[in-house]
């Protein structure tokens, strides 16, 4: 499976907890798909959680491989 997948991270800390966000789109078939996750981030600990729940959804509604 041939895809592109794009994405841009960010991060609200002015609140307790803060916003972590994560949008994308993948690029796959002649097709675009646009996502966002939002997630609560209470340290910098929790960024990498952003892009690992993503690719998990991602891969559960198979636009991305295994």
């Amino acid at each position: 499976m041939t895809y592109i997948l794009h994405g841009k991270t960010g991060w609200y800390d002015g609140s307790k907890p803060g916003v972590g966000w994560w949008v994308a789109w993948i690029e796959r078939d002649g097709n675009l798909t646009a996502m966002a996750l939002n997630i609560d981030m209470s340290t910098m600990a929790d960024a990498p959680k952003r892009l690992r729940i993503a690719r998990a959804v991602l891969r559960d509604l198979k636009l991305l491989g295994s």
